[in-house]
């Protein structure tokens, strides 16, 4: 059975190389799932920040018309400058990020580095993490997590290992023939010495009883190598568990992180509305009117962080469960 059982192994082999296939495959699908939610949080914060400039534009020319007028001290035309001058520097290193995360793309796909790219926003998320099922996702994870497949073969080579080496118990048998034709002439037809035509045919049998310790203990070695695989099997099983786990409580929070986002960004958006208003009205400082922009700039960007970072824990999910 020596033979059979090395064949068998070499068959296992080729699966294990096509798993280990899917593995990486399926960690370069993670990957980059991550790098488009970044490159839209990328394009989604740029446009936060070209807003944030033009507000900020509009209340430096405000401040302007305000300090000719002699309404405002030149502080508050200064603080506005100021403002302005950071707002504007902030927004070239978040294009800054859009360039890079389009760039981690194209490597990741092969294609050219400066290969501009779009990607359809998936949109408003209508459905959170409610509807997962998590003993559903975790026997899935068991199944399809090419690591767990990949043990799970670990395991049978290891149990054709164990019978190759207990072959060696049994006797080598070989059958093994001969055929020879000869002759004095071309055709090799006619030979006076002896006859044209010999064959034999015979059975050899080598059985090597003297080995038997050796035999022994490879076997034994084989079923150690099996029990420690199966505790192997055991860890990675509590580890795929866990992250699938582990991955279910992200989605949540970050799921629940956008409600919270999302009140903010209202109050934020009114306050900056009212508070624009006022200093119109100069009922309200130039300090008033920067710390509401910023409120409103922070919230824009909380907002988008938590629903992008949604999107990408689902795809940590995906990855989890195989």
């Amino acid at each position: 059975f020596a033979l059979r059982a090395q064949l068998d192994i070499a068959g296992l082999d080729t699966i294990s190389r096509q798993l280990e296939q899917e593995q990486v495959t399926l960690d370069i699908a993670r990957y980059v799932h991550s790098a488009c939610y970044q490159l839209l949080l990328a394009r989604k914060l740029l446009a936060v920040s070209d807003d944030e400039v033009e507000t900020l534009t509009a209340h430096k020319r405000n401040a302007q018309l305000f300090y000719a007028q002699g309404l405002i001290p030149p502080n508050d035309q200064l603080k506005a400058d100021v403002a302005l001058a950071n707002a504007v520097q902030d927004r070239e290193k978040v294009r800054a990020n859009l360039i890079k995360a389009m760039t981690r793309i194209n490597r990741l796909m092969g294609w050219p580095l400066d290969t501009r790219i779009m990607i359809r926003d998936p949109g408003a998320l209508s459905t959170g993490p409610a509807g997962f099922n998590p003993d559903a996702l975790s026997r899935q994870a068991l199944q399809e997590r090419p690591i767990m497949k990949l043990l799970d073969v670990g395991m049978e080579k290891l149990g054709f290992s164990v019978k190759a080496a207990q072959s060696a118990w049994y006797p080598h048998v070989s059958i093994v023939g001969s055929y020879a034709h000869s002759g004095e002439n071309a055709v090799a037809d006619e030979n006076d010495f002896t006859n044209s035509d010999e064959s034999y045919a015979a059975v050899q049998l080598e059985w090597k009883l003297w080995r038997s310790g050796k035999t022994r203990a490879e076997v034994a070695r084989g079923r150690r190598q099996v029990k420690s695989l199966e505790a192997r099997i055991e860890g990675y099983r509590a580890r795929v568990l866990e992250e699938v786990r582990n991955a279910l409580l992200d989605c949540r929070v970050a799921f629940s992180n956008i409600g919270t986002a999302e009140k903010a960004l209202d109050q934020a958006r009114e306050n900056w509305r009212i508070t624009d208003v006022q200093y119109r009205q100069q009922a309200a400082t130039s300090t008033d009117v920067l710390d509401a922009r910023a409120y409103l700039s922070q919230a824009d960007t909380n907002y988008y962080q938590s629903v992008y970072g949604y999107l990408d824990a689902v795809a940590g999910l995906d990855r989890a469960v195989g």
